[in-house]
């Protein structure tokens, strides 16, 4: 059989599309880091996988040291989001506070 039959929808288009699983799976294996770049150090590929693992385990300390560490995307989006959201309900929730307290204190002055 002719193999456009078996292809998807969306690489027949020529055009790949979000929803088009095939494409994503062939484009995965290029964006992984590929192992045998440390193939090319003969001497050095143990330590530099060691130094790599390590590398990698490391964990930032600190605002600055979580502003700038951009290893994994989702997770600094994910820290800044919850500070920002956090930040803005303690924010609305003390006005809140604050709007109550003076409604408490004006509806006592105005029952004198």
């Amino acid at each position: 059989m002719h193999k456009a039959k078996y292809m998807s929808y969306f690489l027949q288009a020529n055009r790949p599309r979000v929803s088009d699983i095939e494409y994503h799976l062939a484009r995965a294996a290029e964006k992984l880091p590929s192992t045998h770049l440390f193939k090319k150090y003969l001497c050095w590929e143990t330590r530099l996988r060691q130094l790599k693992a390590h590398m990698d385990s490391q964990k930032p300390s600190g605002i600055r040291g979580l502003w700038a560490d951009k290893r994994d995307s989702s997770q600094w989006f994910t820290f800044w989001a919850v500070v920002v959201i956090g930040t803005l309900g303690i924010v609305i929730t003390s006005l809140g506070l604050i709007v109550s307290i003076i409604q408490t204190v004006g509806t006592f002055k105005g029952l004198q």
